[in-house]
This record gives C-alpha cells, sequence and structure tokens, in this order.
C-alpha cells in the first residue's frame, strides 16, 4: 500500500493545518503562541501520524485499485495516539508543561475518561469535547477520502461488522459516542 504513502501525508498534513485554523479561529490566535505552536506543526503531526493512518486505517482490495477506510475503535484510538504524539512533540516546553497542567494533554483513553466523566456531570462540557473529536475525525476522513478518489481509487467505509454505508454512520457506533 506503499503508493498511496504520499497521499495520506499530504491528507494527514492538510488536515493538521486545517484542524489548527480551526482550533484557532474558535480559542484566539495568542494562546498558541506560548505554547510553540507554529507553520511546522502540521508537518510533525503528519510525521508522526500518517503511517499510523497508513497502517490502521486501511485496508486494500486484492487486485483491485479500491480501498476502505476503516472506523473501528482500536484503529482511531491508535491513530489518535499518534497524533496527538505528533502534536505535543511540536510544542514548546512551555507549552507542553501548560498543556499538561490544564488537563489537556489527552490520549484516547484520558479521553474516553473524561468524555464519560462529563456526559454524566457536565454535559455541555461533554458536548463541546463530542463535536471537537468528531471535527477531528470528519477532516480527517474526509480527507483521505476526497485525495484517494482524486487519485482514482474508490473508496468504501468499514468497520468490525462490515461495510457501512457513511463514515458518520462509523462514527455513531464508535463505543466513544455510547
Amino acid at each position: 500500500m506503499g503508493q498511496y504513502s504520499t497521499l495520506i501525508y499530504q491528507s494527514v498534513d492538510h488536515t493538521a493545518r486545517a484542524l489548527l485554523a480551526h482550533f484557532q479561529a474558535q480559542y484566539g490566535k495568542l494562546i498558541f503562541i506560548p505554547l510553540g505552536i507554529s507553520a511546522k506543526t502540521p508537518e510533525k503531526i503528519a510525521l508522526a501520524s500518517s503511517l499510523s493512518v497508513e497502517r490502521h486505517l486501511l485496508r486494500s482490495f486484492e487486485g483491485e485499485e479500491k480501498l476502505m477506510l476503516l472506523i473501528q475503535n482500536a484503529e482511531i484510538r491508535q491513530v489518535y495516539n499518534d497524533f496527538m504524539d505528533g502534536l505535543y512533540g511540536s510544542l514548546s516546553f512551555v507549552g507542553k508543561t501548560a498543556m499538561k497542567a490544564l488537563g489537556m494533554r489527552m490520549y484516547r483513553d484520558d479521553l474516553d475518561a473524561q468524555l464519560k466523566n462529563n456526559k454524566l456531570n457536565k454535559p455541555s462540557v461533554y458536548e463541546k469535547r463530542k463535536e471537537n473529536l468528531l471535527i477531528i475525525l470528519r477532516a480527517l476522513f474526509g480527507e483521505l477520502q476526497a485525495n484517494l478518489q482524486q487519485a482514482g481509487v474508490q473508496v468504501v467505509f468499514g468497520n468490525e461488522e462490515g461495510m457501512l454505508s457513511s463514515m458518520d454512520e462509523g462514527f455513531q457506533k464508535l463505543a466513544i459516542f455510547q
């Protein structure tokens, strides 16, 4: 599947740039400066997570120009963690310390626990975190789908149960959103 590596890297890089722009607009540009988030951050995220995307989220069909994008709990957990590794690896020392102190350095297990807690105790925070995670997933899967299709590859979505009609159907079935 190595023939898609460049497309996957470009998709992850573009997704990281779009997400940083989205969160910068949401939280303000000034918060990014002390964290050390810069123009190089998306590259570092893409380097850390594009191979993970290729390994965990893509399955090929023998002899066909067709790929399945997997929307499965364990695979998305691994890619999310690698994405976060790339983000944290790009931060300044001050940024890493601040993110840790604010409880924002979250890997999927931390996020899962926080979402469950907030769902019960702080429903508005739960909805905000859930929406942010959906923004990340939709951006990544949408970018992958568009870039692969533009390269002439047929793309379908699937999970443990088989084929899915859409990526949103897959996201609704993820354990984190139950």
